[in-house]
């Protein structure tokens, strides 16, 4: 691909004032499952990607959480209501749920449980953005 910038897990590039890292995750369907980490405008933004709870590790000042909470090929949700407290970010979205039969799960029960815990969350519908 013309004008791929390759990277590998720990790797920091910075695209255009956007600095992307790329963090281990683990999925044990995968060969190298990766997650990102974005940082922009003094913001962190972490997305763990296909990511089971063995994969989670403590990161530093995350601002907003994108966490799989479907189950089957990811964490599910009391999974994720553990990584919360490992990376304890600002708010947390919840996705990689409802897209085939295998991975149903009811975001509202992650908002409600989490918030329970005192996290911020919002669960987005499809095509919805959020300031942060």
């Amino acid at each position: 691909y013309p004008g791929a910038i390759v990277m590998r897990v720990g790797d920091k590039r910075e695209i255009d004032g956007v600095e992307v890292e790329m963090i281990p995750a683990s999925h044990h369907q995968s060969k190298y499952p990766t997650g990102y980490i974005i940082g922009f405008e003094g913001k962190r933004i972490a997305h763990l990607g296909d990511c089971y709870l063995d994969g989670v590790k403590p990161l530093a000042d995350i601002d907003v959480l994108l966490i799989p909470i479907g189950g089957t090929y990811t964490m599910n949700i009391d999974e994720a209501l553990k990584a919360l407290d490992i990376i304890r970010p600002k708010l947390a979205i919840p996705m990689h749920y409802d897209t085939f039969p295998q991975i149903k799960a009811d975001p509202e029960e992650f908002r409600r449980r989490a918030e329970a815990k005192g996290y911020e969350v919002r669960v987005l519908k499809i095509g919805e953005e959020v300031t942060v």
